[in-house]
């Protein structure tokens, strides 16, 4: 009776961890994410009303403009890249909980054969990667920033 509720207690934890696993893909790096592109998302439009006031624009200021919204658009992309990311890292570990839940469903095993199945599947990998977050938090301060340079200009 002790090996089964050890079975029902490592069955419910990891349970639980498959849950939490799904509603953190929803909650985690998102806003951050979410935050940059909107930001980049309104600061294209508003750079794009000085061409087409007809401000009158050397050619450098129209090609650090043009830098600028290259900047932000790269911004844009990097963070929806970032968002599929990490959404595939939680799904994976949402699986991989599953996978545990499994192994501790199977009626005809002892703790110790569930235990080294499980050990066989190997460690969680700890984190998603961040790369695309790394380049939409850059691309977004260099589209700003070039955009205050060009604002700075033409005062």
């Amino acid at each position: 009776m002790m090996e089964m509720e050890i079975i029902q207690r490592s069955k419910d934890r990891h349970e639980k961890a498959a849950f939490y696993w799904n509603q953190l893909a929803n909650d985690r790096v998102k806003e951050l994410n979410s935050q940059l592109i909107g930001l980049a998302s309104i600061l294209l439009p508003l750079t794009a009303g000085i061409v087409v006031v007809d401000i009158p624009l050397e050619a450098h200021h129209k090609t650090l403009l043009i830098i600028s919204w290259a900047f932000l658009l790269i911004s844009i992309i990097s963070g929806l890249i970032q968002i599929a990311i990490d959404t595939m890292y939680f799904k994976n570990l949402s699986d991989d909980e599953s996978m545990r839940d499994y192994m501790y469903s199977q009626p005809n095993k002892t703790v110790s054969e569930i235990v080294s199945e499980i050990n066989s599947l190997g460690k969680t990998k700890p984190s998603s990667g961040h790369c695309a977050l790394l380049i939409q938090g850059i691309s977004v301060f260099l589209g700003l920033t070039i955009v205050m340079v060009v604002a700075m200009l033409l005062l």
